[in-house]
């Protein structure tokens, strides 16, 4: 669910192995999640799949333009970032400053709704783009941080919602194959019952946190993700620093 839920979920996945006592070398089972996740999103916007090599070409131009920054964040940030994924403490700092991105946007989206445009312009595309890198950090969503970034550029909140889905599906994808070998290894390790569960119910949990999400947005309560998150963080905090 929190793959696409913009309450981060690799900051939900390193939480939940420290409680279940998770060990490293099984978190490339989360990779062969992804494979049912991204099914979802291909399915759920597929309309929209077509039409980028269609008559709307434009925001497939904005899509590669946008992932530019964060490919290059990647290859200079990826192994600096990946140093908090051991230790709760941080997630759950990066919840709060993810919580409260939430809520701000949520205000500004409710002030300029009246003048929010419906297309991605370059610039609001490479800005977009450059705020994805930050989902590197647990803790920080790449929904939640891609559709609040273009809510403050006054993009309107469904048009943030579509691009942002839109321009993640290289990534994702690239991810699947950049870590295939890891694959390999879940081959090894699982059997095709749990692969196979693991995959579906990653795909069903994908369309309900889109339609979820999507419903929360036309709904205009996405600060109801803001809250969550800082409530988690704020637990979080307290329990940790009495620990």
């Amino acid at each position: 669910m929190t793959e696409f839920l913009p309450v981060s979920s690799s900051g939900h996945l390193v939480l939940i192995h420290h409680l279940l006592k998770v060990k490293s070398d099984q978190l490339s089972f989360d990779l062969l999640l992804h494979v049912g996740t991204f099914a979802s999103a291909v399915l759920y916007f597929r309309r929209d799949i077509l039409r980028l090599f269609g008559e709307d070409k434009k925001t497939l131009e904005m899509i590669i333009l946008a992932n530019i920054p964060f490919f290059i964040g990647c290859v200079i940030f990826k192994e600096y970032f990946e140093k908090f994924y051991g230790n709760p403490f941080t997630v759950f700092l990066f919840l709060g400053l993810n919580g409260i991105f939430l809520l701000a946007a949520h205000f500004a989206g409710e002030r300029f709704r009246s003048s929010a445009a419906e297309k991605i312009s370059p610039q609001a595309a490479l800005l977009v783009g450059f705020c994805q890198i930050f989902a590197l950090l647990p803790g920080i969503s790449r929904s939640g941080s891609t559709i609040a970034a273009a809510i403050f550029i006054r993009v309107s909140m469904p048009e943030a919602f579509r691009f942002s889905f839109l321009m993640s599906m290289p990534a994702i994808a690239g991810a699947i194959i950049f870590k295939a070998k890891d694959l390999t290894l879940v081959l090894e390790t699982y059997s095709a019952a749990n692969m196979l569960t693991g995959i579906l119910t990653a795909f069903l949990a994908g369309l309900l946190a889109l339609r979820l999400l999507y419903s929360t947005i036309i709904t205009r309560k996405l600060y109801l993700f803001g809250l969550y998150c800082c409530l988690m963080s704020l637990l979080g905090l307290t329990a940790y620093l009495r620990a």
